[in-house]
């Protein structure tokens, strides 16, 4: 089996809880490119969430809160 290494170099403020605006640039193998925007935070907190915590719950399984993952599986593109 080989291991793939992945870096990921962010901004410490996206830890920073607040409502932010926020773009994914996304690429498949293929060369395809897709932007997504999206923000944090609604109307039901006082409260929202960090960009990074935001980021994990996109690629998520819960149903409730993956939605990038389920735009891209309707585009027939698997999130790796």
């Amino acid at each position: 089996m080989i291991t793939a290494t992945h870096t990921l170099d962010f901004s410490g403020q996206l830890l920073e809880r607040g409502f932010w605006l926020y773009v994914w640039e996304i690429t498949t193998p293929d060369k395809t490119h897709f932007c997504y925007v999206g923000r944090t935070g609604d109307s039901s907190s006082t409260h929202a969430q960090s960009p990074f915590n935001r980021m994990g719950q996109h690629l998520g399984f819960n149903g409730k809160s993956n939605v990038l993952r389920h735009h891209l599986e309707n585009k027939n593109i698997v999130p790796g």
